[in-house]
């Protein structure tokens, strides 16, 4: 319960900038249209234009994670995603879905995300350029799939799969339990967890794949057997 109240107050503050937001939008629209007022050359009120619309996306880019559905978890992404793009770190994301209801439980779906978004943004952070991390969300007929990736050097599958195990981890020493936790929650509630390499545009990176079950697809199976 106390997980649930912490998570909704982000989601509620953003559900409150999105009300402002919309109040400004006219305001906004009247400012673009009048800038060939102040700029004469076409070519800079093409550049003014274009730096004004750039500045609104950016402030409103998050917004879409309303689609998610899910309060607990829109409100936790919202803070997390604000928290690593202020260490630097671009976030990509999509959301191609709707969680209705998950086998596993909001708070466990937090957990399992947050784990991988830190370490997702821990792997990143060092570097001089690639510093993104990916986000997308979908779901088929039975589950759905929470995807975190980050650029990385190639990684073979044995090493992968000690990722794992306790303490193991490439930060050293007292690290490496967050892995494991994913794995015994997945144990627990029957989900899979992931991770492989992968190409994008010649440059490798790590990809974390998180398959959850549907509950009402669980409760259908359940009474027809």
């Amino acid at each position: 319960m106390q997980v649930t109240k912490s998570m909704q107050q982000p989601y509620e503050e953003l559900i409150k900038t999105i009300r402002l937001r919309q109040h400004e939008y006219k305001n906004h629209l009247a400012a673009i249209l009048a800038t060939h007022y102040t700029y004469k050359s076409y070519d800079k009120l093409m550049k003014a234009q274009a730096k004004y619309c750039d500045r609104l996306v950016q402030e409103n880019k998050f917004t879409s994670l309303l689609i998610l559905g899910d309060v607990v978890l829109v409100g936790f992404l919202h803070e997390k995603f604000c928290e690593i793009e202020e260490k630097g770190i671009e976030v990509r994301f999509s959301i191609k879905g709707k969680l209705e209801e998950s086998v596993v439980p909001p708070h466990h779906l937090v957990e399992m995300t947050g784990i991988l978004l830190d370490n997702a943004s821990q792997a990143v952070q060092g570097k001089e350029d690639d510093k993104v991390v990916q986000f997308h969300f979908l779901e088929d007929e039975e589950n759905y799939y929470f995807i975190i990736a980050n650029s990385f050097s190639y990684v073979n599958y044995d090493e992968m799969e000690s990722w794992f195990q306790v303490e193991k981890s490439t930060k050293g020493r007292g690290h490496g339990l967050g892995l494991y936790r994913i794995w015994c929650l997945c144990e627990e509630w029957n989900c899979d967890i992931t991770c492989g390499n992968k190409s994008v545009d010649g440059k490798n990176w790590i990809e974390f794949e998180l398959r959850t079950g549907k509950a009402d697809r669980r409760q259908e199976c359940s009474l027809s057997r």
